[in-house]
C-alpha cells in the first residue's frame, strides 16, 4: 500500500519468483513504513522485516540525481528489488540460523549479491544494486576520511566487491570490470565465487 499503483510496485514481480523459490521455517511480513532515521530493521520475535520507506525515497532521490530523471528511475526499481531480497536475505539467516562471519548486515549485503548473480533473471537488479552503490561513491569527495566501519565506507567495500562477483559470474558479459578492478582480485574472485 506503500505505492500508488501496481505500476510504481518495483517489487510486484518478484513475488511469484520468491513463493516458487523459497521455503520459510515462518511466515515472513514485509512491512514498508514511514519510519525515519533506519534503512531497515528484523523483528524475529515478530518474524517481520520492516522497510523504511522514507529511506527509499532517499536512495530514488539519489539515483535520479546522479543518472538523471528516467535512467535513475529505471535503477530504482532494480535497487529496491535488490534491497528487498538484502533484507529477506537477513531474514533468511536468522530464520534458518546460517552461519555467518562479521556483521550480520553485511553477511545479509553479500547473501543478496549472490543469490541475484546465480539467478538467471537476477542481473537487472544486481546492476541496479551497482548503480546505488556507484551513485554513493560519488557522494564522498574524500575516500580516505572514511572510517573503516563507517556505513560509507562498507558501501564503497560492497561496490568493488559486486563489482568481482559479477565478473566471476560471467567473465564475458562483464568483461568491462577489467578496466576498474586489479587482474589479481579477479583471479581471487574467480576462485572464490563457486564456493561462496
Amino acid at each position: 500500500q506503500a505505492f500508488e499503483s501496481e505500476e510504481t510496485n518495483p517489487f510486484g514481480g518478484i513475488q511469484h519468483a520468491f513463493d516458487t523459490l523459497f521455503l520459510l521455517p515462518n511466515d515472513l511480513s514485509i512491512l514498508f513504513e514511514d519510519t525515519d532515521g533506519t534503512r531497515s530493521s528484523y523483528n524475529h520475535r515478530k518474524h517481520a522485516v520492516s522497510i523504511s520507506m522514507a529511506f527509499l525515497w532517499e536512495q530514488h532521490d539519489l539515483l535520479t540525481r546522479h543518472y538523471g530523471d528516467e535512467q535513475g528511475n529505471a535503477h530504482f526499481g532494480n535497487f529496491a528489488v535488490y534491497w528487498l531480497i538484502q533484507e529477506l536475505g537477513h531474514a533468511l539467516i536468522h530464520e534458518l540460523q546460517l552461519p555467518y562471519t562479521g556483521q550480520i548486515e553485511d553477511a545479509a549485503a553479500e547473501f543478496a549479491m549472490l543469490m541475484l548473480l546465480s539467478h538467471p533473471q537476477g542481473r537487472d537488479q544486481a546492476l541496479g544494486a551497482l548503480a546505488w552503490f556507484e551513485a554513493l561513491s560519488a557522494e564522498q569527495t574524500d575516500v580516505s576520511d572514511l572510517k573503516f566501519w563507517s556505513t560509507a565506507a562498507l558501501d564503497q567495500q560492497r561496490f568493488h566487491d559486486l563489482l568481482t562477483y559479477m565478473h566471476a559470474a560471467d567473465p564475458q558479459a562483464n568483461a568491462w570490470v577489467a578496466e576498474i578492478i586489479p587482474e589479481s582480485r579477479l583471479r581471487r574472485a574467480a576462485r572464490e565465487y563457486p564456493r561462496k
